[in-house]
């Protein structure tokens, strides 16, 4: 049997301009972790904006540079709409759930 090793993300409420500390700590250890799976789990949020959807980005691209994957669990209501209207799945990988994550490293 093969582990997988990740670490992952819980956002709780919203996710935008206010939250740049909170995407800086993420880069932070994106780029210091000797892991090299990362997921975020956004199923949790309320509403995210394009300072979000902009923030993604930038994880997906710090993780990339870094030779490590970084994907998105991604819930419904807003969230949902947000990610599939900004086609940013087409970017960064994204999952119904963590079972589902899971199940896509094997």
């Amino acid at each position: 049997m093969i582990e997988e090793k990740f670490v992952c993300y819980d956002t709780i409420g919203r996710f935008g301009a206010h939250d740049g500390e909170v995407a800086k700590d993420i880069i932070a250890d994106i780029k210091s972790s000797h892991v090299d799976r990362f997921v975020i789990d956004l199923t949790r949020l309320e509403l995210i904006d394009s300072s979000g959807i902009g923030m993604l980005l930038i994880m997906n691209a710090e993780a990339a540079a870094k030779d490590k994957s970084f994907a998105m669990i991604v819930g419904g209501g807003q969230v949902r709409k947000v990610i599939d209207m900004t086609q940013i799945g087409l970017i960064i990988p994204q999952h119904d759930s963590l079972l589902a994550y899971l199940e896509a490293l094997r």
